[in-house]
Formats: C-alpha cells, structure tokens, sequence
C-alpha cells in the first residue's frame, strides 16, 4: 500500500526515528514499523494524528491506497458471489438423484437451488459490469489489482459475445453430463 511509503518518507523530511514518531501518536514503535512495512495499516485516529502532525491532508497521506481499498472490496464480494454460485449449482446437481425417490418433484429444489445459484451469477455479472470488466483478461487483471488492458472496442465485443457463448456452452454440457451421470448412478 501507499501508505507506508507515505509515512517513511514524511518521517525521514521531518528527522524523525521510528521512535520518536511512535511517542508523538501514541503507538508502539514495532507499529510504526508494521506500517513502514506494509504489514498492517493505521486506523483512522494514528492517520489524522500522523496527517496533522506532518501538516499534510488526510487524503495525501493515504494517497491511492482508497483505490486499492475498494478494488479489495469489490475482490472479496465478487469472490463471495462465485463460492455461493458454484455451491448452489453443486446443490442442484445433487439434487437430481431425487427423481428416482419422489419423480419429478425433484424439479422443485432443483429449481429452487438453479434459481439461486442464478441469482448469484447475477451478481458477478453486476459486479463485472459497474467496474466495466467484459474480458478474462480485463476480470484477471482485475482480481490481481493489475492495470486493466485497453483493448479495441469492436474487438472487445466480439471477443466478449464469443466467450459468453464459449462459457454458455461449456457449462451446458458439463451441466448435461452431470445430470445423467446423477440419474444413471441413482
């Protein structure tokens, strides 16, 4: 993060030991240290206490890091949305050995469990579409906090609508696949 870049540097433009900062905020030095290092963050009290004492805005101090704050964010909802996704997809197949018990009332989670895996994939694709992600590549790029690559914009849709359909069908068969081998195993 940028933050700790940040702060080694105002630290250092103003003569200061890790010491003598962490006095002046009221922290440990080792947490000084741990923020020099990346290895924590400072809670909001430390960072205006540290931005009024170097004379500097909050905002400038924690430059670029509220960026990488909410791509973090929308990392872990987006890979919260997947798991629940591909969970109740997994529920719906198992749901299909129930046909030999109660007949086609087995659509009724089934469909159930479909629906709200759907649900799910919903989300994702939201997700995709307010941070304009329409590629594999743009979405890893994405995940991996990466610069999103510009790609031509005739060719991005061609290559979106081509991957829809690639994925549309893959996941149909495998899809097909597992129900059968589901129903012939029950």
């Amino acid at each position: 993060m940028n933050i700790s870049k940040q702060l080694k540097s105002y630290r250092k433009k103003f003569n200061l030991s890790q010491e003598d900062l962490a006095d002046i905020i009221h922290v440990s030095r080792p947490t000084i240290s741990n923020w020099e290092n990346g290895k924590s963050y400072p809670d909001l009290q430390s960072l205006l206490l540290i931005s009024d004492y170097f004379k500097i805005s909050l905002d400038e101090l924690v430059k670029g890091d509220v960026v990488n704050m909410k791509n973090e964010l929308q990392n872990k909802k987006m890979d919260k949305s997947t798991y629940k996704m591909l969970g109740f997809l997994f529920l719906t197949f198992l749901t299909t050995p129930l046909v030999k018990y109660i007949g086609w009332y087995f659509l009724i989670p089934f469909g159930i469990f479909w629906a709200i895996s759907m649900w799910y994939a919903h989300k994702v694709e939201k997700l995709k579409k307010a941070n304009n992600l329409k590629t594999f590549q743009e979405i890893l790029a994405y995940m991996e906090n990466r610069e999103i690559p510009h790609i031509d914009e005739s060719k991005r849709k061609k290559k979106a609508f081509s991957e829809s359909i690639i994925c549309i069908l893959v996941s149909s068969v495998i899809s097909l696949i597992l129900a059968l081998i589901l129903v012939i195993i029950f």
